[in-house]
Order: C-alpha cells, then sequence, then structure tokens
C-alpha cells in the first residue's frame, strides 16, 4: 500500500525530470526566443507565438478566438498580471518559459492522476500502469504540447481528471471540470457531456451535472472581462468555423489522414514537411505529413488492432464505455465529419487518454481467462512500442530545433 501510494510522486518526480531536461535543451537553442514579429504556424500549426503574446497579456484578447477559448484568455490574463506583480517585468523570452514551467506542472499531475486511475479503477499491477503512463508522458502529444505553449496540454489534463472523478463518482468536481475544459476550449464541452451521459448514475442525475456544467460555464464567462468579447461574437464564431475548418477529402484521403492523425501522430514523431497544412508561411512553417516509416506504420496498425480488439471482445465490460465512445466522438468528428482534419493531430490528447484507457482493459487481471497467455505477449509489445517511441520521440523533439 505504501509503495502504491510512493508511486504517483516518483512519477511527478521523474517527468519533472524528462520534462525538465527537455525545456532546458529547447531553451538553449532558442525555442522560445520569440518576438512579436514572430509569426504563427511555425510548429505544426500550433499558434504559440500568438498564444503567449496575445492571450498571456496584460490586457485579454478581443477578437474571435476568445469564443473558442473564453476561460483560458481570462486565466491567462490573470497570469500574467501575477507574473508581472511578482517577478517584475520579464523578457519575452523569460515570459514563454514561465508558461512553460506552469503547463509542465499540470502535465506531471495528469499523470499521476492516469496512473491513479489505472491502479485504482482499472485494477492493473502497478508496473503495467507505469508502462501505460509512461506511453502517455512520453508520446509525442505530450512532449510538444506540453514544451511548445498552447491549449492542449490543459484539455488533455482535464479530461484526465474528469475520467477520474467521473470513476469515483463525485459529481461536484465533475461539474466544475466540465466548466474548465469548456472554458479551455469551448468544443471540449461535447467531449465533456458525452462521458457524463455515461456516468453510472440515474438519468436525472446525468442531466443535472450535464445542464449544471453547461450553466456554470456560461455564468463564469459572464463575470469575467472576457463576456463582451464571446456573447457579442459567440453566434457568428460558431456559424463560421464549421466552414472554416471542415475538410472535404476523398474517401481514401480522409482514411489515410485519419489513420495517421488519431493513432499515429498522436503517439509518434512522424514525417514532417516545411510548409503549413493550410499552405501558408511555405517554407518556415512545420507540419506533419499523412504518412510514417514502414516500422512505425506497422507499430500504429498494431496499436490500432488492439483498441479495436479491445472494443469487440471486451465490449461488457463497463470501463471500456466511455474510453471507446470519447475514441469515436473525436474519430467521427475529425475523420468522418473532416472538421479540422488536415491538422487533426494537434487534438491528440482529446483521445490519448482513452485509447490508454482502452488498452487498460486487455491488461486487466480479472479479464477472461483465455485473454491471460496473450497478456504477456501484449506486455511484451507495448514495451517493445514504447522503447520505439521513446526514441523516435527524443529524436524528433531534437531535430525539430537542430
Amino acid at each position: 500500500m505504501l509503495r502504491r501510494n510512493a508511486l504517483p510522486i516518483v512519477i511527478i518526480l521523474v517527468f519533472l525530470v524528462i520534462y525538465g531536461t527537455f525545456f532546458g535543451v529547447l531553451q538553449d537553442r532558442g525555442l522560445y526566443r520569440i518576438t512579436p514579429d514572430t509569426h504563427n504556424d511555425r510548429f505544426f500549426s500550433m499558434d504559440d507565438s500568438y498564444y503567449v503574446q496575445n492571450f498571456y497579456a496584460f490586457k485579454p484578447d478581443d477578437t474571435g478566438r476568445v469564443v473558442k477559448h473564453p476561460l483560458l484568455v481570462a486565466f491567462a490574463h490573470y497570469f500574467t498580471l501575477a507574473e508581472r506583480a511578482i517577478l517584475g517585468e520579464k523578457t519575452l523570452e523569460h515570459h514563454y518559459m514561465l508558461i512553460i514551467l506552469f503547463q509542465i506542472m499540470v502535465q506531471v499531475l495528469a499523470l499521476a492522476c492516469l496512473y491513479k486511475t489505472l491502479t485504482v479503477h482499472y485494477k492493473l499491477k502497478e508496473w503495467h500502469a507505469v508502462l501505460l503512463t509512461s506511453i502517455y508522458g512520453l508520446s509525442c502529444a505530450s512532449l510538444l504540447f506540453t514544451l511548445i505553449a498552447e491549449s492542449y496540454v490543459f484539455s488533455g489534463a482535464l479530461l484526465i481528471f474528469t475520467q477520474w472523478f467521473i470513476l469515483q463518482k463525485k459529481p461536484l468536481p465533475v461539474v466544475l471540470l466540465g466548466i474548465l475544459l469548456g472554458g479551455i476550449t469551448i468544443t471540449n464541452i461535447f467531449i465533456w457531456g458525452l462521458m457524463v451521459l455515461f456516468y453510472e448514475a440515474k438519468l436525472y442525475k446525468r442531466v443535472i451535472i450535464g445542464a449544471s456544467g453547461v450553466l456554470g460555464l456560461l455564468l463564469a464567462i459572464y463575470l469575467l472581462p472576457v463576456r463582451h468579447v464571446f456573447y457579442s461574437q459567440v453566434l457568428h464564431v460558431f456559424q463560421s468555423s464549421p466552414a472554416n475548418y471542415r475538410d472535404k477529402f476523398p474517401l481514401l484521403t480522409c482514411a489515410k489522414y485519419s489513420f495517421y492523425a488519431l493513432f499515429g501522430s498522436t503517439w509518434f514523431f512522424i514525417d514532417t514537411t516545411d510548409a503549413s497544412p493550410f499552405g501558408q508561411f511555405a517554407g518556415s512553417a512545420v507540419s506533419f505529413i499523412p504518412s510514417a516509416p514502414w516500422y512505425l506504420t506497422f507499430l500504429i496498425v498494431l496499436w490500432t488492432l488492439l483498441l479495436i480488439a479491445a472494443a469487440v471482445f471486451l465490449k461488457k465490460n463497463r470501463q471500456l464505455v466511455i474510453p471507446l465512445m470519447v475514441i469515436l466522438f473525436n474519430l467521427g468528428l475529425h475523420g468522418v465529419i473532416q472538421y479540422g482534419l488536415k491538422e487533426g493531430f494537434l487534438y491528440s490528447l482529446h483521445h490519448a487518454f482513452a485509447q490508454i484507457l482502452l488498452l487498460a482493459c486487455l491488461l486487466r487481471p480479472d479479464e477472461v481467462k483465455w485473454l491471460k497467455p496473450v497478456q504477456r505477449l501484449l506486455i511484451a509489445g507495448l514495451i517493445l512500442f514504447a522503447v520505439v517511441m521513446a526514441g523516435v520521440n527524443i529524436q524528433g523533439m531534437l531535430a525539430l530545433m537542430s
């Protein structure tokens, strides 16, 4: 028991060292030396320059972006005011670095919560839980979104916390997390609502939780200085966003993009090209392309097949339902509807935790008897996956700033 309670702390410390080391290397190589003229989309369509200078600003952002990130804009504004009050005026580079340090803190707490979810609710052996937690923590999406300023690491962390409190059957924290999730990225309120839909409670309780989250979000926005921009532009943004971000790829192209976006670049730093997915800033922006070396594609295919196997063979497992619904929602949104598909990897942390939990169902020691011999082979495969993934991602992160 003592060791189980200590392991989350060990995970936090280990990943603080890992992320801190990457942070130091990237800082030394100039990743955070931006200027007021640094353009967006320079790294995989992440708007880090705008994010650092206009979200984390002394004056709250007053553009339509507020509609998509209302509470984040308000928080980032107050974060910047607190930074100035405590530390005095900082350079733009140091301002960026402080944001990253905060993102690292949020991410390591999410990793500890993911580990606890795997051991307490999915009943995994400790080292199996450590393995899956490490895969999440060393994934391409985790490394990039933790070490480059953007909103995604917050979304991923809040989704992990939401799943924990849903399984703990504590509705108040679930409501509060729904407010935060919707405030970080407004479309996440739909993922949160889907998770609440399968909350193990009577229908009227789920309706109350869902309504409380949505109304609480609207109230929180109203009480903050972003309310004028949000309520004046919300209808326009929601009408224009689908047209602006929905792609229309042919069926086979759509399937290829979806496969690599959801199951490939989520985990691996795969092939990149010096161009924005939107065709802007050619030669100076970097974007993933829908392909990978054969050995990575092989591992990605095996990973995807394992997710399908869990969904097919363990469909009676109640712990499987929410993760499966989250994955299917993201697949439908980005793969079928093609909303933001050309940059679909950006939403990796919206479903990465669900993929981990789906695989956890295959590793549960109390699962069907015929799975036990397969579980040993599965563990060996996951170790190989983790080793290759870590090696590829370390090289990719370093190559990013070479």
